[in-house]
């Protein structure tokens, strides 16, 4: 594996003409929480939506974070 991660070089130039060069292929990123921007907009549209219905039931589905950030605001 260590010869494999010395193998990077930019274009098709590379010294080792035994083994051709393999692409690197970036692995997917793995978010657990929202960037901020889009969090906020989500909680606006939560806020939104409960004053449409004119506050019935408290009970909402989200993460505590965000359930944070609105007592927060």
């Amino acid at each position: 594996d260590r010869d494999r991660k010395l193998r990077i070089f930019p274009d098709s130039e590379h010294p080792f003409g035994d083994r051709p060069l393999e692409p690197y292929v970036m692995p997917p990123r793995q978010v657990r929480e929202m960037r901020p921007r889009a969090r906020r907009a989500m909680i606006r549209a939560q806020k939104k939506a409960e004053q449409q219905e004119q506050g019935g039931n408290d009970k909402r589905k989200g993460k505590k974070r965000e359930v944070e950030a609105e007592l927060t605001e």
